[in-house]
């Protein structure tokens, strides 16, 4: 496991500009990234920062951001903090991290697939400093476990995932099954999912999963082969189908007998419609 985890200056050297009041306006400097935590397609990250020093007045946080260097994505901080900011963390995490029970209440809400958990490097604005390389697949997605990083060592571990947020609620999140739609399909597949380990394609459609037959039409891969509509085999015989459920043929790419509006076209020359 290789992580590279820069500081440019002393945190004594911080503390003494920190606690100076003609320079209190540069407290933002002290936060690091400590946990990483992802799920395999990113749906369900979080990312915890903490104030490495023991600085009370780390505040001044608003309009910095932290971005990404492979995804490219990047969130800015709303306003400042209140003090004391001394050892204490940042919690930011996606919208599927929030909804898990045991998750403590993210300070700030990421896009989904904020990092690349296989390789990437995350960036604190205010200071080069703040900055967190990690390779080889070093964030584990099993959906249990976190790497953190030790501020003095510069080591990192990997354990059950602890995620911290703001006020100091703490908390453990486990991905046996995730299952948004309850279709008894995980995303990821999970062989403990009621169903077994196929990937649900759309968690958040209890409709669509890979137990389910192909619509023809309905712009969704219903059975999850990765095949839409017309592109499905089980859509080849559908045919030339009107709103009135009654057949026409397709002539010089015109559906006869029929009204409505063309949803499909067919590889036998036909039309379906609706």
């Amino acid at each position: 496991m290789r992580v590279l985890f820069f500081r440019h200056f002393s945190c004594a050297a911080f503390l003494f500009t920190c606690l100076s009041p003609a320079s209190v306006q540069a407290c933002s400097h002290l936060w690091r990234f400590r946990e990483l935590f992802s799920n395999v397609d990113g749906t369900i990250q979080f990312i915890e920062m903490q104030e490495c020093c023991g600085g009370p007045g780390e505040i001044h946080i608003g309009g910095f951001d932290i971005t990404s260097e492979v995804t490219g994505k990047e969130f800015i901080f709303p306003t400042d903090l209140s003090s004391p900011t001394d050892h204490m963390y940042l919690l930011f995490g996606t919208v599927g991290f929030a909804a898990l029970p045991g998750a403590p209440t993210p300070d700030y809400i990421i896009p989904d697939g904020f990092f690349d958990p296989t390789s990437d490097a995350l960036h604190y604005a205010f200071y080069k400093d703040a900055l967190l390389f990690f390779f080889d697949g070093t964030v584990p997605t099993n959906g249990v476990e976190s790497v953190t990083f030790e501020f003095g060592t510069l080591a990192t571990t990997v354990g059950v995932n602890s995620p911290t947020n703001f006020a100091g609620e703490t908390g453990a999140v486990a991905l046996v099954c995730v299952d948004m739609d309850g279709d008894g399909y995980g995303s990821p597949g999970s062989a403990d999912c009621p169903n077994g380990s196929a990937t649900d394609c759309n968690d958040d459609n209890g409709t669509v999963h890979p137990d389910e037959l192909e619509v023809c039409g309905d712009d969704l891969d219903n059975d999850c082969n990765g095949l839409l509509d017309c592109d499905d085999p089980a859509c080849l015989d559908a045919g030339c189908i009107p709103a009135a459920s009654t057949w026409g043929l397709v002539i010089f790419g015109v559906c006869l007998f029929v009204t409505g509006t063309i949803i499909c076209t067919k590889r036998n020359g036909k039309h379906r419609y609706r």
